[in-house]
């Protein structure tokens, strides 16, 4: 009985974490949900009204909003966009993209 309950156990394990890996990347800025796509230049962040571009030197990219930054710090991720004065914030959520050096983006 504890080997069938064992393995019924890492069955379940493995079954969670395919699941999990398929499912795409989701976040929230409080407002709207995004879902992510990596790539081989950093993400893209896409909700129904805004994309994102977050590129693995900081740099940002929105049609909606123009050229930006973005950055990470303890409490979340954020994008700013200077010239349309567009802030955008992921409380409490790491970022999708992997810098190409390490802290390069932390504020």
């Amino acid at each position: 009985m504890k080997t069938l309950a064992k393995t019924f156990l890492l069955v379940t394990c493995i079954a969670t974490a395919t699941q999990a890996q398929m499912l795409p990347n989701m976040f929230f800025d409080g407002t709207d949900r995004y879902t992510a796509e990596v790539n081989e230049d950093g993400a893209i962040l896409q909700s129904q009204s805004t994309i994102l571009y977050l590129g693995k030197d900081c740099d940002a990219f929105s049609p909606q909003y123009g050229a930006g930054t973005w950055g990470w710090a303890n409490a979340g991720f954020n994008v700013t966009f200077p010239k349309s004065g567009k802030f955008i914030g992921f409380a409490r959520q790491e970022s999708p993209v992997e810098e190409r050096l390490p802290t390069l983006c932390r504020e």
